[in-house]
């Protein structure tokens, strides 16, 4: 039988299954879309040559250091230098994917290694280059005034979400210290050596900078913080169900949640007690399975009691995986693994896809377990890296 989405039922099918098949999706129609898998950027340097470089001051007061960011999804890429002694500007910087950009290297006012890190990211992805700078010519040693350190807690860190930044200080001299802080991206609240910061809304690496001063030396360091989104997932919605001759419908919402994966063993349990009886309840997840490949995908599951899940495909169209009907939707009392005869839906691959699975307890003992296997491969647990939640 060809997996195929809802069509108009036929006159002669009874109220009872009509009940059973409602709301097993459309076709396309607006909602979410499969949406392609991000790639990440890459990035070069193109000069100099050499990696660590020599800079004399005697020579030369600073050099210019040049990389060239790529990203085969196209758009713009966003750079930022971070630095532990002398200071790169500018320190930031945004241009088309496949642009060079160029950023000038002032060195410390001491001979040692400097070191340099360039983070390029897309918004989604990042990837790092690094380059040292050998210092010659100031005739002084490393032990000098300087940033040893510049802590962040956590990192990553949730956007929105505050992290608390510190710095570490050698201060050979003793003398107060000024700090200035400050970031393109973000707040900064507090001053001193420990701060916090507020991350923007949106996932993505920021960078945050420190310039320090006795009153007659200074030093600057910059530090690149990742603000990440949910680590992967499913929005869970749970529901209070009714039935109408035997046929479940999800009714009454009571509690939405991220859940890692589809995987729980409830038993005799509800998933919240205090808002959920152990029995008569269902569930509703929705979001996106990462489909990298292509190829034919199939869709199990081990429950008790029932279930239906269906997933776009690459029209759009909404596909019974785990169809709709009087087998996999009803009462499991030992459990099962359904759908009984599976048949795979042939994705071109490289999308996100979105999803939705739903799932109800009867009575007695409660579990759900969702696998998958792609051109008759091993069947496994759909893992939280290859799932997220709407709007992500």
């Amino acid at each position: 039988m060809q997996l195929s989405t809802c069509k108009p039922l036929l006159l002669l099918i009874s109220l009872s299954l009509a009940l059973a098949l409602a709301g097993c999706g459309g076709g396309g129609g607006s909602g979410p879309k499969p949406i392609p898998i991000n790639h990440p950027p890459s990035v070069s340097i193109v000069q100099p040559d050499r990696n660590p470089y020599t800079l004399d001051v005697n020579t030369a007061q600073f050099m210019d250091i040049t990389i060239k960011a790529d990203d085969e999804d196209g758009g713009q890429v966003n750079c930022i230098w971070t630095w532990d002694a002398g200071s790169v500007t500018p320190n930031e910087q945004t241009a088309a994917a496949g642009s060079e950009m160029t950023a000038r290297f002032t060195p410390p006012e001491y001979d040692g290694t400097c070191n340099l890190k360039v983070t390029v990211s897309d918004g989604e992805a990042s990837v790092d280059a690094n380059i040292a700078v050998q210092v010659t010519g100031n005739g002084i040693t490393v032990n000098q005034f300087r940033i040893t350190a510049m802590n962040v807690t956590p990192d990553p860190v949730l956007p929105s979400q505050t992290a608390t930044l510190s710095a570490q200080i050698q201060n050979p001299s003793g003398k107060p210290l000024t700090y200035q802080w400050k970031c393109k991206y973000g707040k900064i609240s507090g001053s001193g050596g420990t701060v916090t910061w507020t991350a923007p809304s949106g996932p993505g690496i920021y960078g945050v900078y420190l310039l320090v001063s006795d009153g007659d030396k200074s030093a600057g360091r910059g530090r690149a913080i990742t603000v990440a989104g949910p680590a992967g997932g499913l929005r869970g919605e749970y529901f209070k169900t009714v039935r109408n001759r035997n046929i479940v419908q999800l009714k009454d919402l009571v509690l939405t949640r991220m859940d890692p994966t589809i995987n729980f063993i409830w038993e005799n349990i509800s998933p919240d007690p205090s808002k959920l009886s152990s029995e008569g309840w269902g569930a509703r997840w929705t979001g996106y399975v990462k489909c990298e490949q292509p190829g034919d995908y199939v869709f199990r599951a081990h429950v008790d009691d029932g279930i239906r899940m269906k997933i776009q495909n690459d029209n759009g169209e909404w596909v019974g995986a785990i169809p709709n009907n009087l087998t996999n939707w009803a009462d499991h009392n030992r459990g099962a693994w359904l759908p009984e005869y599976p048949e795979a839906v042939h994705l071109e691959g490289g999308k996100w896809y979105p999803i939705e699975v739903e799932f109800f307890q009867g009575a007695v003992d409660a579990f759900i377990t969702l696998y998958w296997s792609v051109n008759g491969g091993s069947e496994t647990i759909i893992r939280q890296e290859d799932l997220k939640p709407p709007g992500s």
